[in-house]
């Protein structure tokens, strides 16, 4: 099936996502929506040979449903099950984006993608407290999904390669946002950055696989 017959429902639930949850007020259908469009993502992923034929990339987006689920909750122990699931997400990813490679190579400007990871770092540790080791932790495997697109992307090149970058580099920022807006203070508009570039960046990752 073309994954762009996805693309539109995808789209068109992220915005009703994002409209149900901003200015501070949360529509109850908000609480369907953000799991509902994160499992229309991995309906595309299954319409994909090469992408269902891929045990770490399914097993990743689950988590990462799992993690819309528990950050519906707003306590601490909700976003700890949050992290948690996110972070074992993007340990899976990352195998998922390398593994069909051959004779990969880092490419030479991928390491840059640690300097504004560790500027963000130094930035949300002080206001972390108890949360300071999980953060690392994420931080850590965020910066090597992140560099893991960009390895994909420059080893398929064209269009797909293109995706495969974008996607990490756009979960980097989704989640750099979702961490300033936890630990410093949130901004207009931070939600709507978050769950945009997050959608997205699940999306454009698994279309990296057509």
């Amino acid at each position: 099936m073309n994954p762009l017959y996805f693309c539109g429902p995808i789209a068109l639930l992220a915005t009703a996502a994002i409209l149900c949850d901003r200015d501070g007020r949360r529509h109850r259908a908000f609480y369907l929506l953000k799991p509902l469009t994160t499992i229309v993502i991995i309906g595309l992923a299954l319409s994909l040979p090469a992408a269902a034929a891929s045990p770490w990339l399914l097993a990743g987006l689950g988590l990462c449903l799992l993690g819309d689920i528990a950050l519906l909750g707003d306590s601490d122990r909700a976003f700890i099950a949050g992290l948690s699931s996110f972070l074992l997400g993007h340990l899976l990813l990352i195998p998922a984006l390398l593994l069909p490679l051959e004779g990969v190579a880092w490419p030479p400007l991928s390491g840059l993608v640690a300097v504004p990871a560790l500027f963000m770092l130094s930035r949300l540790l002080p206001h972390a407290g108890v949360l300071k080791l999980p953060v690392i932790a994420y931080s850590v495997a965020l910066t090597a999904l992140a560099i893991a697109g960009l390895t994909r992307g420059a080893y398929l090149g064209g269009s797909a390669g293109l995706l495969a970058g974008a996607g990490g580099l756009l979960f980097a920022l989704s989640d750099g946002v979702l961490g300033w807006r936890r630990f410093r203070a949130p901004f207009p508009g931070s939600q709507a950055i978050v769950l945009s570039t997050y959608w997205a960046a699940l999306t454009i990752l698994v279309i990296s696989f057509a």
